[in-house]
């Protein structure tokens, strides 16, 4: 039983709010869950960006979206 995965820590916003995997954003790469943007974000963007407000405000210029 050693390689048995642990479930994914909880990642919350800044608010305190709990962040699901249905919460996704539309980017120029196609969808990317929330939990993923700020990662997604340093990689594409900037490395600098550093939590989820900078992530979500970096998506909105560059003409991304929240999916609903």
């Amino acid at each position: 039983m050693c390689n048995v995965p642990k479930p994914p820590k909880e990642l919350h916003d800044l608010n305190g709010d709990l962040i699901t995997e249905d919460e996704v954003w539309m980017t120029d790469d196609g969808l990317v869950p929330m939990s993923q943007l700020v990662a997604y974000c340093k990689d594409k963007y900037d490395p600098r960006i550093c939590d989820v407000d900078m992530a979500i405000e970096t998506v909105e210029e560059m003409g991304g979206y929240f999916y609903e």
